[in-house]
């Protein structure tokens, strides 16, 4: 199950990083040209909010329920010293929550702000959360790295 698991976590990555890519070039276009917000806007918000949050409920099911390394850290915390365990067993979480959270809360000021600073503030926040998510991602180079495409 474990595996079935991350096999998913790793190939719905991609489809978060697209998202908000697309998403942020979408709005950085929007708030450049002064366009207006349309009920389209909000649909495509709410779309990526459930494609992020839908990432992030698997990575919580793998943390908290299927993966050996919290379990492993709690039953050892010198592994914490190991690069592999840090990465995989605080920064990943604790950095995808973090991009999480961002990406809430900048949606939430948004929809809270008058419509014409909507495209600015999203902008900014998708610009943030890419940067924290792209940190989180054990990229293959690096000592934790793992592959771009996972197999089982």
């Amino acid at each position: 199950m474990f595996e079935s698991v991350l096999f998913l976590h790793s190939w719905f990555r991609w489809v978060v990083l697209i998202s908000i890519i697309s998403l942020g070039f979408k709005f950085i276009k929007s708030w450049i040209k002064n366009e207006k917000w349309s009920s389209a806007d909000n649909s495509y918000l709410n779309g990526f909010s459930q494609i992020y949050y839908t990432q992030l409920a698997i990575g919580l099911t793998l943390y908290f329920g299927l993966s050996p390394i919290p379990k492993a850290i709690i039953s050892n915390p010198d592994l914490i010293k190991d690069p592999y365990f840090f990465f995989f067993g605080i920064r990943h979480a604790l950095s995808m929550i973090l991009g999480v959270g961002v990406f809430h809360m900048g949606k939430w000021i948004a929809i809270k702000k008058p419509i014409e600073s909507r495209y600015r503030i999203l902008s900014i926040t998708m610009i943030v959360t890419l940067l924290i998510v792209i940190s989180a991602i054990p990229w293959p180079k690096l000592v934790y790295g793992r592959d771009l495409f996972r197999w089982f």
